[in-house]
C-alpha cells in the first residue's frame, strides 16, 4: 500500500494471482501519470469466470487495509450476469491469521458490492468468494487518501509472476501481500529489477507463506530508493 505524504500522488494498483495474491501499491508522483486526470490508476488482467453450469466458482482477492486510518479500504464487487441467483460466501483472512466469513446471495443479472471491514477488520485483509454456480465474475476496489484504484480478482493459480511497476523511494512504500488459500505452506524466491540493477535480496528467499494465511512483504525494506522497480515471483513448493 501506498502512504504518500503529498495528496496530490496517485496510486497504482497491480492485482496477480499466484499460490497467492499480490498488490502493490505504488507512488507515482516521479513518473508520468497513466491517465489523463493522474488521479485513478488502475492495472488490468484477465482472470477466467468459470461457465455458467459450473457447479462451483472460486475467486480470490488481493489484500487491501480494512481498519480505521487504513491507506486502502478495499471493498469486493460480485456481478451476476446470468439468469439465476448465485449463492455463497465471502470469507476474510487476516494477517495475524483471523478469519471469518458471511453468507451471500447475489440476484440474476445484478451486482454485490462487499466491504471488507464487514467482513473481517484487520490491518490487511485477503479474500476468497466461493459461489455455487459459474459465469459470475468478481473485482475489488481500493480507496484512500489519494484516490481509489480498481481491478479484477483472481479465478486461478500459478507458480510464477511479475509485477512490472512500483517504487520504494522515500515517500512511497510497496507492499506485496502474498495470499495462499491451500492447505499446504508455500516457499517462494521474489527478485526485482531496479532502475540501479538487479536484485535479490536473501531477506526474500525461501519465504513461507503458512497455509491458509496471508504474508505482506514490505519490499522497500531491502530494495531501497528505487524509483522503478519491477518484481517476479517465483514459489518453489505450493
Amino acid at each position: 500500500m501506498t502512504e504518500p505524504r503529498d495528496i496530490r500522488r496517485a496510486p497504482a494498483l497491480i492485482a496477480l494471482v499466484v499460490a497467492m495474491l499480490v498488490v502493490g501499491v505504488a507512488d507515482r508522483a516521479t513518473r508520468p501519470s497513466l491517465t489523463p486526470s493522474g488521479e485513478r490508476l488502475a492495472t488490468a488482467f484477465a482472470p477466467t469466470a468459470s461457465p455458467p453450469d459450473a457447479l462451483t466458482s472460486n475467486w480470490y482477492c488481493p489484500a487491501g487495509t480494512s481498519a480505521a486510518g487504513g491507506t486502502a479500504e478495499a471493498t469486493t464487487i460480485v456481478v451476476n450476469p446470468t439468469a439465476r441467483a448465485l449463492r455463497g460466501t465471502i470469507e476474510g483472512v487476516g494477517v495475524d491469521g483471523s478469519r471469518a466469513s458471511k453468507s451471500i446471495t447475489v440476484e440474476p443479472r445484478s451486482r454485490l458490492a462487499i466491504a471488507n471491514a464487514d467482513v473481517l477488520r484487520n490491518a490487511y485483509v485477503a479474500i476468497h468468494v466461493q459461489l455455487d454456480g459459474g459465469g459470475a465474475f468478481v473485482e475489488h476496489s481500493a480507496t484512500g487518501p489519494t484516490g481509489e484504484a480498481h481491478g479484477a480478482c483472481g479465478s486461478s493459480a500459478s507458480t510464477r509472476w511479475y509485477f512490472p511497476e512500483g517504487a520504494t523511494t522515500r515517500a512511497a512504500t510497496l507492499i506485496y501481500a502474498l495470499f495462499n488459500p491451500f492447505p499446504d505452506d508455500a516457499i517462494v524466491d521474489i527478485s526485482f529489477s531496479t532502475d540501479q540493477g538487479r536484485a535479490a535480496p536473501a531477506a526474500f528467499q525461501g519465504l513461507v507463506v503458512p497455509a491458509n494465511g496471508l504474508l505482506p512483504i514490505d519490499v522497500g525494506r531491502h530494495v531501497r530508493r528505487r524509483a522503478h522497480v519491477s518484481g517476479e515471483l517465483r514459489v518453489r513448493r505450493g
